[in-house]
């Protein structure tokens, strides 16, 4: 049989040889065709990040929370952070409107609507100026780190009321551009339209940076708690203290500002501190801070824990009809 066998396969390697080029194509893609067909299917085997990496919108579930890995960007495209992020706080309102009333801005943006008795017209206000942080996966205790707010109490409905908060006081200060404790109905009948329809915005600077960004129901701020080894200089970090220099209570932090979005504020915090070993009031930084920063200062350059406003707002953070800011221990 070999001696059979041996020249019949020398001369199909010959017209194998001399067949057209089309037809060894089709020849070969028939092996592979059939191979694959009679193959095992193969086993299903995760990548490690040395063979491929992570790829954004990968989640990785860890102590109840659900981390996705995220690409966040600055909004000048001048940084970048690569990273999983659970939220621990997911539209918390800056300022809660809850049961009250809106006046309606008419389209011109500048004067409110009236009803066809001329009296103001009226709408249910919306939350203003909502925050989400998210924490890095890898954050020493990032998970003991739980924010939420609860609904305020509805009032009867005879009561129109109007809350009023340190925020909004701010808001209306800084919107009439001195300090009015007072004002008009119609000026603030005007405000409250524009606070609502997202036309109150707000100019800050950080260093060479410029934005411009609305306060609004849609516009807060969007935090991002990293690890503090990648909070680099060359990210936009800076460092400073809540406290005196040596004093065992005093914290160290990294904050950066990366920006405006449609969101908000692009905020960056990070502390050398794990999270269970800071007090109630350095933990609201994380939600408060960089909002209230970007509130009162034209230039957040060198601002740190004693801002006026993030003070004003700690002071009041759990006291209805302030936003009701609750920290898990």
């Amino acid at each position: 049989m070999k001696k059979i066998l041996f020249p019949f396969i020398i001369l199909s390697i010959l017209l194998a040889a001399c067949a057209p080029q089309s037809a060894q194509t089709a020849i070969a893609q028939a092996t592979t065709t059939a191979e694959a067909a009679t193959a095992p299917a193969p086993t299903a085997v995760s990548a490690t990040p040395t063979e491929t990496g992570p790829k954004v919108g990968d989640k990785i579930i860890k102590d109840g929370i659900t981390y996705t890995y995220m690409d966040v960007k600055s909004s000048d495209g001048k940084h970048e952070y690569l990273g999983y992020f659970g939220p621990i706080a997911v539209n918390i309102p800056t300022w809660d409107t809850s049961g009250t009333y809106a006046p309606s801005l008419n389209p011109d943006g500048n004067s409110v609507a009236k009803n066809p008795d001329g009296s103001t017209k009226w709408h249910n206000a919306r939350n203003i100026a909502p925050v989400n942080v998210l924490v890095e996966l890898g954050v020493l205790d990032g998970s003991s780190l739980s924010i939420t707010h609860p609904p305020l109490p509805q009032p009867p409905p005879t009561q129109n009321p109007v809350f009023s908060s340190i925020v909004y006081t701010a808001l209306l200060n800084n919107y009439f551009h001195t300090k009015m404790p007072n004002p008009t109905n119609d000026q603030s009948d005007l405000f409250n339209a524009k606070l609502d329809a997202g036309k109150i915005t707000y100019t800050i600077t950080d260093g060479a940076n410029t934005w411009t960004f609305p306060v609004s129901p849609q516009s807060g701020a969007t935090i991002y708690v990293i690890n503090p080894k990648n909070a680099t200089k060359e990210n936009g970090f800076r460092s400073w203290a809540d406290g005196k220099p040596g004093d065992p209570n005093t914290h160290t932090f990294d904050t950066a500002f990366w920006g405006v979005d449609s969101h908000g504020i692009i905020g960056m915090f990070a502390s050398e501190t794990p999270i269970p070993g800071l007090t109630k009031s350095e933990k609201m930084m994380f939600t408060l801070w960089h909002l209230a920063v970007g509130m009162n200062n034209s230039d957040v350059t060198n601002v740190g824990f004693n801002d006026p406003l993030f003070q004003q707002e700690l002071q009041y953070a759990d006291k209805p009809p302030y936003p009701q800011l609750k920290v898990s221990p």
